[in-house]
């Protein structure tokens, strides 16, 4: 374990409690990932799991201004969600977005290459910072570059539309006064058009 890997379960763990489980897997290549999924029960509210990466953090991403950023995904959910899909799906975006060199912004679409749910319509994830969260969680700044913890949230295509036509910021301020529940995969779409 590296030292920004030992710093980033340091850190999540000072803030959402011990993780119950921390997973790793082999690629489809037999070859081990580069990094491991720590689940976190009641995180961020009671009922629900928050499942995050450690160890994508490893390897610093560079932005279109050719500074460098490191990353780590969380991906939230009512725990009844939480499957085993959910670990593959996260596995296989993180592992996409380390190959491709892939830098996170905020308010990016992301459409994987397996369904999100065989049971639910939500089809991309929107990256953006991780609300249900107090701030001191979004960033690790023990580490040069900092960690950024990006919130990986399922929605609809339609909503992805309308990110694409009105863009992120118009997106924001809908569910801000919408408020959806964005931990529910059977929650309604906030567009409707």
């Amino acid at each position: 374990m590296t030292p920004v890997f030992l710093k980033t379960k340091r850190h999540l763990e000072l803030n959402l409690g011990k993780a119950c489980l921390l997973s790793s897997t082999k690629d489809d290549k037999g070859q081990k990932m580069p990094f491991q999924i720590a689940t976190f029960s009641n995180q961020p509210s009671l009922g629900a799991t928050t499942c995050s990466t450690i160890g994508m953090s490893d390897t610093p991403f560079k932005q279109e201004d050719g500074s460098h950023v490191r990353h780590e995904l969380f991906f939230c959910a009512h725990e009844q969600y939480i499957n085993d899909e959910i670990y593959k799906i996260l596995f296989s975006v993180g592992k996409e977005l380390i190959q491709k060199k892939r830098s996170i912004k905020l308010g990016m679409l992301f459409e994987p290459k397996t369904q999100i749910s065989k049971d639910f319509n939500l089809e991309i994830f929107w990256f953006f910072n991780p609300v249900y969260f107090p701030d001191r969680v979004h960033i690790l700044e023990t580490v040069e570059p900092a960690v950024h913890f990006a919130w990986m949230i399922p929605i609809y295509r339609t909503e992805a539309n309308y990110i694409i036509q009105e863009g992120a910021q118009k997106f924001d301020e809908l569910l801000l006064n919408k408020n959806p529940n964005l931990l529910d995969f059977q929650r309604d779409s906030i567009i409707s058009y």
